[in-house]
């Protein structure tokens, strides 16, 4: 699982790319974040310390100017593929760029003590942590 702090940037506009891991984030405050499928037509979500959202994987999407702190995690193919049901193995989830949950959100706050102590309890840990992810994005987000 890839784990990055991204701190509030209200200056820069970019394109989240596609075909990657399923990108999920924890807001670490509160702010705003303005998203849309096209650079001319982004809306403004406000969002409050422990909101999450769920990027859609398959497009592209613009991110417009992002005026709060937050963890983004990068959820593997595989840590999904193994959390399905399904008899392929898919897990297609619905992109969300507001919501709640509280198992995740508990999930995304060990990530993040984790990472403040330096990332103490390995590889291993981690990689629990992200398949707990993907069996509760498969559960709550399809």
């Amino acid at each position: 699982m890839k784990v990055e702090l991204v701190p509030p940037d209200p200056t820069q506009r970019r394109v989240i790319g596609y075909g990657m891991n399923q990108a999920f984030a924890m807001m670490l405050g509160p702010g705003s974040i303005e998203w849309g499928s096209k650079r001319s037509a982004l809306e403004k979500f406000a969002y409050r310390a422990g909101d999450l959202a769920l990027c859609d994987r398959h497009q592209g999407e613009w991110v417009g100017l992002m005026k709060v702190p937050h963890l983004q995690f990068g959820i593997s193919d595989a840590a999904l593929m193994a959390a399905s049901e399904e008899p392929n193995g898919e897990v297609e989830l619905r992109p969300h760029r507001k919501f709640a949950d509280s198992r995740l959100g508990t999930l995304a706050t060990i990530v993040h003590a984790e990472m403040v102590a330096g990332f103490p309890s390995g590889r291993l840990f981690l990689d629990s942590i992200e398949q707990a992810m993907a069996v509760a994005l498969s559960v709550v987000r399809q």
